[in-house]
């Protein structure tokens, strides 16, 4: 133990599998992720290997120039039928550490595929709070001022345009809390508790055999409070469906106001209140049932957000 963690640097090696696959450097991960989100709000195309892996170096490069070499992104093949979800197109990306002999050993490939899927989700949750955080009200104020004045008669339209506008920032406000509460479990009750465990219990390991049960066991924890585990896939699906409803509004937004109707509106508003409701009713009675206690900040969160709808 002692050989692996001075000698072959063990504890560097987890902190880097922590810094970018759970995004612990938080603004070497924002430079790359958001250069790719920029790219998609754009229309413009990002899915390159060359392209994708000079962000990505560039990014890790600035602050962490050990690891640039290390580090690479690839892209895998997606299934047709999950790319008619925006929020599944993220599902290509797959990181890529080289780990060396013996600290691969504790950092199997195995469990370089756990640390991606925990990437994946923390990616298209970040996707959808960063199309909500950059949209802006001023883009239907210009709106309303071109409308002003025109020969529009509101009196034709099922809903005054003020009206519809209004309802739009409201459903954003929504949609910003329910994001936001996901986040903010994920990334402090979930990755940052659970990682102060696992470093203290790395520190008091006696022997490799016992090291390599500590990390999967802190694997298989988050991988199970992110809600990746099979059994509770009816949650994360509900989840994925609001992420999916917030990339959509976002991109409806940003198209303008003629670009939607008022049956949108009530479609994503309907869409969004189901969803919110079923994971709020699902979560508390896990949560009162005691099967899975740390889900209770989360519940308490949307609890918050549905009362406020």
């Amino acid at each position: 133990m002692k050989t692996l963690k001075k000698d072959y640097k063990l504890l560097e090696y987890l902190q880097a599998m922590r810094n970018y696959f759970l995004q612990e450097a938080g603004d070497t991960m924002y430079d790359f992720y958001t250069a790719i989100f920029d790219k998609v709000q754009e229309k413009e195309s990002w899915q390159q290997p060359s392209f994708l892996n000079v962000l990505l170096q560039e990014a890790v490069g600035q602050r962490y120039p050990e690891d640039s070499s290390r580090l690479s992104v690839f892209l895998e093949p997606l299934d047709p039928s999950r790319k008619k979800h925006p929020v599944n197109n993220l599902e290509v990306l797959t990181l890529s550490y080289k780990v060396p002999w013996p600290v691969d050993i504790v950092i199997s490939s195995e469990c370089q595929k756990i640390y991606n899927q925990v990437f994946l989700l923390l990616l298209q949750i970040k996707w959808a709070k960063y199309s909500l955080d950059t949209l802006r009200f001023s883009d239907f104020a210009e709106v309303t001022k071109k409308l002003e004045g025109s020969l529009v008669e509101e009196g034709k339209l099922k809903q005054p345009i003020n009206q519809q506008i209004h309802r739009m920032c409201l459903l954003r406000v929504k949609l910003m809390h329910f994001v936001n509460s996901l986040h903010n479990y994920i990334m402090t009750r979930i990755l940052h508790s659970t990682g102060l465990e696992f470093q203290h219990q790395v520190q008091e390991a006696k022997d490799l055999d016992q090291l390599i049960k500590i990390h999967y066991r802190y694997l298989a924890t988050i991988h199970d409070r992110c809600l990746l585990r099979e059994k509770v896939s009816f949650v994360k699906e509900a989840i994925m469906k609001v992420l999916n409803l917030v990339l959509i509004f976002s991109d409806r937004w940003q198209a303008g106001f003629g670009a939607w109707k008022i049956e949108s509106i009530d479609k994503m508003e309907s869409d969004f209140k189901n969803c919110h409701m079923f994971l709020v009713t699902i979560l508390n009675k896990a949560v009162c049932r005691g099967s899975f206690p740390h889900l209770e900040s989360l519940a308490l969160s949307l609890m918050a957000g549905f009362e406020q709808c």
